[in-house]
């Protein structure tokens, strides 16, 4: 379990903002945001043609063993994004030979493939970038982001609005629009 699940079940930690693999028990979640984790590779991959004339592509979610020996970007292996790479490696019955960097971000992943020397599962990026070939897995990995917070605490209304504006920040982002309107405080 997280060490914020547990900070939170503690009382030591009102609201949490997470990615679980499952929902633990005595404790609410309330959906925040829902990403689909994507395989980025680099352009000039061998395999690039696989997304047809585009930049994206399908495969099913076996068609990555194609992907066992490329070198690879990971999450670092206490962060539940990796957890959710890990189950899909699962999966498909290999685990990759070649990691390149373990990262606590995102960021890095993306650079990595950018410059040809990597390939990652990463949430679907929210604008499309041309040194990148992104394929759509099937069926569908999604991370999902929540607010967690003790099912027997009673939140003030500051700490819901906080909430609902994290819902808000997180569909906007999604949508493309950044910019958060003003809610008058």
């Amino acid at each position: 379990m997280n060490e914020l699940y547990n900070d939170v079940i503690e009382g030591l930690v009102d609201i949490a903002v997470v990615s679980p693999l499952a929902e633990q028990p005595f404790i609410v979640h309330e959906l925040l945001d829902e990403e689909e984790i994507v395989l980025a590779i680099p352009t000039m991959h061998p395999l690039a043609h696989l997304a047809g004339k585009g930049l994206e592509g399908a495969l099913d979610i076996s068609q990555l063993k194609q992907f066992e020996h490329d070198n690879w970007m990971l999450s670092n292996s206490s962060s539940m994004h990796r957890n959710i790479t890990d189950n899909i490696f699962k999966q498909v019955g290999f685990f990759p030979e070649n990691i390149l960097v373990e990262t606590s971000s995102t960021d890095p992943h993306v650079m990595a493939v950018k410059e040809g020397i990597a390939v990652s599962l990463i949430p679907m990026p929210r604008q499309t970038d041309p040194s990148l070939v992104i394929f759509h897995l099937t069926p569908t990995p999604y991370r999902k982001l929540y607010a967690i917070y003790r099912e027997s605490y009673l939140l003030s209304e500051s700490q819901k609005a906080f909430i609902e504006m994290l819902k808000l920040f997180y569909n906007n982002a999604r949508s493309g629009n950044l910019s958060t309107p003003n809610q008058g405080w």
